[in-house]
């Protein structure tokens, strides 16, 4: 299978994760013709990443591409062991992707604008931060004591949740919250996050880093 992402994305990266996590062999390339190029839009139309490509044919969508693999390859379980648990990976994983990202690509813009905006967005961000801690269930990863998909969502944004803070001078939320604290200690140590954090790292250290996609 190929997965069409760029080094730099927050939801190329949860599935990489997630495949690393199930010892899955992705083939890793960038959108022919680059994104919103009318040659990668004849692959998504929404110009966007990622694509799974797979003998049936193309998936878009990191959610869907997520729920995919799990049917394709049920061991080790990353959904939860019962419909209660399935529902609450579920939750989170929607969770992150309705009220966090918003919310982090919202400093993009109020980086640029004046000290209030930054503020403003800041504020949402934190909000955000700590409505999805209520979310999270007792143990080691967010939804048990095992990586599940909210896990595979959340490192990515909690990276860059962390790296914008840096770059614009406020404590990252994740950061003055101890269960997200020792939640991060504990996933970065495992190797299918260890080897994307470190990737992530890696391109944002890099001159002109690209931003998040």
């Amino acid at each position: 299978m190929i997965l069409f992402t760029v080094p730099s994305s927050p939801f190329g990266a949860r599935i990489r994760i997630q495949a690393a996590a199930k010892g899955l062999a992705l083939t890793l390339a960038e959108p022919p013709g680059g994104l919103g190029s009318d040659e990668w839009r004849a692959v998504n139309p929404f110009g966007k990443v990622p694509v799974l490509r797979t003998d049936a044919g193309d998936i878009i969508e990191s959610a869907v591409i997520q729920e995919y693999l799990e049917d394709m390859y049920p061991a080790p379980d990353l959904r939860g062991a019962d419909p209660f648990a399935v529902a609450g990976v579920r939750a989170f994983t929607r969770a992150v992707d309705l009220y966090l990202f918003p919310a982090l690509f919202g400093l993009r813009g109020a980086a640029a604008g004046d000290a209030s905006a930054l503020a403003g967005a800041v504020a949402e961000l934190e909000t955000a931060v700590e409505r999805l801690a209520r979310l999270t269930a007792p143990g080691a990863c967010l939804c048990g004591p095992s990586l599940s998909l909210a896990d595979c969502a959340l490192v990515p944004a909690r990276f860059y949740t962390d790296l914008f803070a840096a770059r614009l001078g406020f404590v990252s939320p994740f950061a003055r919250d101890a269960g997200f604290e020792a939640w991060w200690a504990h996933v970065t140590g495992l190797p299918p996050v260890a080897g994307v954090v470190a990737d992530l790292a890696r391109i944002a250290a890099a001159p002109k880093a690209v931003r998040p996609a």
